[in-house]
């Protein structure tokens, strides 16, 4: 038979001592849910509430004593130290190590060797006279179902008294789904996702002690929990049916108002931005009000630029920016990095389709929602290479955009990409596309070596012997108001009448 404990009774009993009842009314504590026989490889445990809606309590120095039989006959004996805060008209659970009697014991409250807040006996088992004890013998033991108080508690009386049940479907650490007053966590992620944000909440087991708690919305950001945190109190239910609206994350910025929640404010939790593309990013630190906010709250701060996250820690929640902070290189400790105030476009362009002639390439992207005022579009011979760049003035317009960029050589790959800005505010790149240009008409060339890197660029310009001409400025299209910056051009073996050509050109530039 399961936990067979007679061999142990002298060795307990000896180790423990007897326990003395004296009944007390404060505080009020009670043992709201217990699992006896859980299914094989899961755990025992003990669920504790506060029915007290405006007082936590401090479980340090209190314990349960588990016990069968009665003073001064015991047969089983044990003692389990409670430790933590039970927040108001919240939960906390505690694992047992399989140390509860399958056939049934006593369970009391000490908070001295001589007092007892609260006792319940389940089972066969039996307390102490002067124990008091709430009794949940009726409800049984059966494998992989807990003894729970689905009913709201009186406290008014004594002992409290709750309706016991036998649940199939154990709610440890939270309210029983059966409780009207309970907020459901399906509820919760329901909500998130309608505003783009996952979270492993659903997955947790116990929320009176979560694990590696996260919420996330895909290519802006990430918040990981990794110390344990009471999700029970009575305003973090409040906070959760909120939770769609208490938290943001978009492009370099994440804010959550936590200020319900006490025990998130001084959470030593860790963000990461995803899509950062500034050189020197600092975090910048905004009040609920709008105001500046404390920088020091801030630490950890690292910068991934092949990945570009940005990661730090933050002491206690309010809003986070990602702002440009100045040269990395900058000596000067004393001197407060510059802040960017413009907010970034919140999504990336998607660049599609490029059209090419002998000497320019037309790219067509779909434009960004929001805080615009420029495209910038980056290029080089392959992809990573940013050696070539534009940047032109642009506002917020439904539809496909496009930009021809000029001054490109003929017959070679290049391979281009564009972001949205605002202001000191850059937006996310979009992915690379390549595009090749075609060769001048009538003239057949060959295949040109595809160049991957900047040691085969330099090798094939170190094999050109002529000089290339001075490139004419192709226009761009009627839509951007400024001209783009032009690339060097490899140099190019010219023809004589390609020669006889570029003289007349030059020629006719003086008039």
């Amino acid at each position: 038979m399961r936990k067979r404990v007679f061999l142990l009774v002298i060795v307990l009993l000896a180790w423990v001592g007897k326990p003395s009842f004296t009944f007390a009314q404060t505080p009020t504590i009670v043992i709201n849910e217990i699992m006896v026989y859980p299914q094989s490889g899961e755990e025992e445990w003990i669920e504790l509430f506060n029915p007290n809606e405006s007082e936590t309590v401090d479980l340090t120095g209190m314990w349960i004593m588990v016990t069968q039989g009665t003073e001064p006959n015991y047969t089983y004996q044990y003692r389990i130290d409670l430790s933590g805060t039970l927040p108001r008209q919240g939960f906390l659970t505690f694992s047992t190590n399989d140390k509860l009697p399958d056939d049934g014991a006593c369970l009391s409250i000490f908070t001295a060797p001589t007092t007892s807040i609260f006792s319940l006996k389940y089972g066969n088992g039996e307390c102490d006279p002067g124990a008091d004890p709430v009794d949940a013998t009726g409800v049984g033991v059966e494998q992989g179902k807990s003894i729970n108080a689905q009913t709201s508690w009186n406290t008014q009386v004594s002992p409290p008294q709750a309706n016991w049940t036998l649940s199939s479907t154990p709610s440890r650490g939270w309210c029983d789904a059966t409780d009207p007053n309970c907020f459901q966590v399906s509820n919760l992620t329901s909500n998130l996702a309608a505003v783009g944000v996952t979270s492993n909440i659903a997955d947790q087991t116990d929320l009176s002690r979560t694990t590696n708690l996260y919420f996330e919305k895909t290519g802006y950001g990430r918040i990981v929990f990794a110390n344990q945190i009471n999700l029970t109190d009575r305003d973090a239910m409040t906070w959760m049916r909120l939770l769609d609206g208490k938290l943001s994350i978009s492009q370099g910025v994440i804010s959550l108002d936590a200020d319900l929640i006490k025990n998130l404010v001084d959470t030593q939790a860790t963000l990461t931005m995803y899509n950062i593309t500034l050189e020197n990013p600092v975090i910048e630190v905004i009040n609920t009000d709008g105001t500046p906010g404390d920088s020091s709250i801030v630490s950890n701060l690292t910068y991934d630029r092949q990945a570009h996250t940005l990661t730090f820690t933050a002491a206690h929640f309010t809003t986070f920016r990602a702002v440009e902070g100045g040269s990395s290189d900058s000596t000067s400790s004393s001197a407060s990095p510059p802040r960017c105030g413009d907010l970034p476009p919140s999504n990336a362009p998607h660049l599609f389709q490029i059209e090419t002639s002998t000497n320019q390439a037309t790219l067509y992207f779909t434009p960004v929602n929001d805080y615009l005022s420029y495209y910038y579009i980056a290029y080089g011979y392959w992809e990573g290479d940013e050696r070539f760049g534009v940047k032109f003035p642009a506002s917020l317009a439904k539809g496909v955009q496009s930009y021809t960029v000029g001054n490109l050589s003929p017959h070679t790959t290049y391979y281009f990409k564009v972001r949205g800005g605002n202001g000191c505010a850059c937006g996310q790149w979009s992915k690379w596309l390549a595009a090749k240009t075609k060769s001048f008409p009538g003239k057949t060339q060959p295949e040109p070596k595809e160049i991957t890197s900047e040691s085969e660029l330099e090798r094939e310009e170190s094999q050109k012997t002529t000089i290339s001409p001075s490139p004419v400025p192709i226009s761009p299209s009627p839509t951007p108001s400024s001209l783009p910056l032009s690339p060097s051009s490899p140099k190019l073996s010219l023809s004589w009448w390609q020669k006889v050509i570029g003289f007349f050109q030059r020629i006719f530039s003086f008039f």
